[in-house]
């Protein structure tokens, strides 16, 4: 078996795991999702403008305004989505995958280099290698 063959069979056998499926699930839902949809657009391009009035070097009594009302609304935009419940479930979903590929990654280091990550070749520490 050759390694793109082996990377084939655990992608495959990774895309079985609940993890990765309640990913996937919270991933459609976060794209089918209009309304998170809108705040996102809105938010990204709030951001946007904010960033070009923060760039002036001498703004006008008036673009201070504009920034200071600009910088309320991309804190509101950014509370609302993070409150959001697909928004949410999206980022629990993400947290789960990243442990489980943190862990086929420990346990890829240790077949292919014989040790865990993180080890400092001290064994009276650890009991992970034999």
């Amino acid at each position: 078996m050759t390694v793109k063959e082996a990377a084939k069979l655990l992608g495959e056998t990774l895309a079985k795991e609940s993890a990765v499926i309640t990913f996937n699930a919270a991933k459609a839902a976060y794209d089918a999702d209009a309304e998170l949809s809108g705040l996102l657009a809105e938010y990204r391009t709030a951001r946007t403008l904010l960033g070009e009035l923060y760039a002036k070097p001498d703004p006008t009594e008036e673009e201070s305004r504009s920034a200071d009302a600009l910088n309320t609304r991309v804190t509101e935009l950014a509370d609302t989505i993070r409150s959001n419940p697909v928004y949410l479930a999206l980022e629990e979903a993400q947290g789960a995958v990243n442990e489980l590929m943190s862990a086929v990654n420990a346990d890829l280091s240790f077949y292919t280099f014989g040790e865990t990550p993180g080890c400092n070749h001290d064994c009276a520490s650890c009991s992970g290698c034999h």
